[in-house]
């Protein structure tokens, strides 16, 4: 699919159309990446933004847990 660069005051912009948007599920937010001169789109999921710390917290408690029942 061929898409033009359209200038946007200082950046340029490109515009996906509609059913592009609809297949990839993206919505307001979304993920880029460069990855060898290439750009990756991906949805961004705010329900992911606490993973990290989440899975930190239980490691912690499972820690303690186990600590406690060594044998």
């Amino acid at each position: 699919m061929l898409v033009k660069l359209i200038k946007i005051g200082n950046s340029y912009g490109i515009r996906l159309p509609k059913s592009v948007i609809k297949e990839c599920e993206f919505e307001s937010d979304i993920h880029l990446e460069l990855d060898d001169k290439k750009v990756i789109l991906t949805p961004y999921r705010e329900d992911r933004k606490h993973w990290y710390e989440e899975i930190q917290q239980n490691e912690r408690h499972s820690n303690t847990y186990t600590e406690a029942w060594k044998w």
